[in-house]
């Protein structure tokens, strides 16, 4: 028997009440239809006949710059092969040409305004 409780009080324990497994259940098959309508709904995006066709033509410009590349591979090659000594003839022109702006500089500085 159980002891005497005072009025306010109830005569047995309560017990926190829990989703069961159905509810649980019930609840995750919801989310999962929910989330798969919206993954229906982004493919459905994806594959509009603008995306389409807007793929089409990057694969398209893709396949056109790597064929062309693939047709210049040797006049490439021979640009990369000359590339640094074209470097160093251009730092030289460069410190020729700072030669020529501080001579410049000077002969307008001795001429005055």
């Amino acid at each position: 028997m159980l002891p005497r409780k005072r009025l306010d009080q109830l005569p047995y324990p309560e017990i926190a009440e829990a989703a069961s497994f159905f509810q649980t259940t019930t609840m995750t098959a919801q989310d999962l239809i929910a989330r798969a309508g919206q993954v229906a709904e982004r493919l459905n995006e994806l594959l509009s006949p603008e995306t389409v066709g807007a793929f089409q033509k990057a694969l398209a410009n893709l396949e056109s710059a790597t064929g062309a590349i693939a047709r210049n591979e040797g006049n490439i090659d021979k640009m990369l092969v000359g590339l640094p000594k074209a470097t160093g003839d251009l730092r030289a022109l460069a410190a020729k040409m700072d030669q020529l702006v501080g001579s410049a500089s000077l002969v307008i500085a001795e001429l005055g305004p």
